[in-house]
């Protein structure tokens, strides 16, 4: 097992501006054009670094350009059942345009044609070979041409097959040290990406601060545990006094998730405040870094914000318990950290290219994704819009579910073309 924290990588940015100018020359392009500067340190990891400063790259044109209503939507706010949503995670779209939603509230995926109409379900609540466990979330991974339905509860994962039925269902299988393990992605050779936290109970007196680790892990296409990818530490918690008794255990404000994706047979990780992401092999070895300059934002600036926010989600008479949870969390005196986070959510589109959602302190604003391309070099932003959760990026749609003010949920697919350059 590897970690980034074993590597040290040393770039000056005077070096990275030298070596970007010598290779524009090299390529016949002037050096504010040159996208990318590849360096390789004596450790052998690729660096690959945009150019320009964030006021530069923001101002690039989008890469990509949607149409502004989408060209299906399925979700009603009351009608027949099979087309009321609830609890949903995860939605794919296959090559025919169909579309398969994990509708975790009824224990199935639901089948939609390319234009919204209802197909057939598959799965049910149970125990048993393509049920779903109790508290199933039920998520959709591509796996070759298989797709992968993750049984998160009951630690198994079922192989729905191209003709659309389930064909297998495989348990995780557990190895030294490893607890609970859930799917977390799936490789291009079939394997999987699994995760497990390794430490970090959910107790203890009020005000402690839970710090948990996790493990990233590589099982192989049958569920059998084959090495670890790295551990990494996981947001932490507070042990928080339930007005009227009993306790809750909510992540600290403004800490960082880390977010993760496979692409092809490597991970593809984003932790910390910085601009930059981590790529490792499946052995853990951490073969390359991309990065490009953004601005780091001070908690302070936008914590008064967030936690208006918060509350005013949880405005409604179902939520007020709730609510009064989390009015008396915030009048705490948090470790809160001294910088946010920059991004809440990672995609690897059809392309390879990797989507960053962009954090933002309130859900009534737009959805902005960065773009970076297979190179390294950052593309553009993408806006979605408010309360819209992006699941897929094809080459030439995307695809997620919408939220409305009235808690409807809808999934639905916008039709995208790239921008002229």
């Amino acid at each position: 097992m590897r970690l980034a924290s074993q590597v040290s990588v040393i770039c000056t940015l005077s070096c990275c501006g030298l070596l970007s100018a010598c290779r524009a020359a090299e390529d016949g392009a002037s050096p504010s054009t040159a996208r990318v500067v590849t360096v390789r340190d004596s450790a052998g990891i690729r660096i690959l670094e945009s150019n320009g400063t964030p006021t530069e790259l923001d101002s690039r044109p989008s890469p990509f350009l949607l149409d502004s209503i989408p060209e299906v939507s399925i979700g009603e706010e009351s009608g027949e059942e099979l087309y009321l949503l609830h609890r949903v995670y995860d939605a794919e779209r296959l090559a025919d345009g169909r579309i398969l939603i994990g509708n975790s509230g009824s224990h199935e995926v639901r089948v939609y044609s390319a234009s919204g109409e209802h197909l057939k379900n598959i799965g049910r609540k149970g125990s048993g070979p393509g049920e779903f466990g109790e508290y199933a979330t039920v998520r959709m991974l591509r796996s070759g041409d298989t797709l992968l339905l993750d049984d998160t509860e009951a630690q198994r994962v079922h192989v729905l097959a191209p003709t659309l039925e389930i064909t297998g269902t495989r348990p995780f299988r557990t190895a030294p040290g490893v607890t609970r393990p859930f799917l977390r992605g799936a490789f291009a050779d079939g394997t999987w990406l699994g995760a497990s936290f390794e430490s970090g109970r959910l107790n203890g007196p009020p005000g402690q601060i839970i710090r948990a680790t996790y493990a990233l892990l590589h099982y192989s296409a049958d569920g059998e545990f084959m090495d670890s990818i790295g551990a990494f530490p996981s947001q932490p918690r507070v042990v928080n006094e339930i007005p009227g008794g009993g306790s809750h255990f909510p992540f600290i404000p403004l800490t960082v998730p880390q977010v993760e994706a496979t692409r092809g047979d490597s991970v593809v990780v984003m932790r910390g405040t910085a601009p930059e992401l981590e790529v490792y092999d499946q052995s853990g070895l951490l073969v390359q870094l991309v990065r490009w300059p953004r601005e780091r934002i001070r908690s302070a600036d936008v914590y008064p914000a967030f936690k208006e926010s918060r509350l005013r989600e949880l405005e409604t008479e179902l939520n007020m318990s709730v609510r009064a949870r989390y009015t008396a969390l915030y009048e705490k005196d948090l470790p809160i950290p001294e910088y946010a986070p920059l991004y809440m959510g990672m995609i690897v589109d059809d392309a390879r290219r990797v989507w960053l959602e962009r954090y933002r302190d309130d859900n009534a604003q737009p959805r902005i994704w960065e773009v970076i391309d297979t190179d390294g070099a950052w593309l553009g932003t993408v806006t979605l819009p408010p309360r819209w959760a992006l699941y897929r990026a094809g080459t030439d749609y995307v695809l997620g579910r919408a939220l409305d003010t009235l808690g409807v949920l809808r999934v639905q697919v916008y039709r995208m073309q790239q921008a002229m350059p």
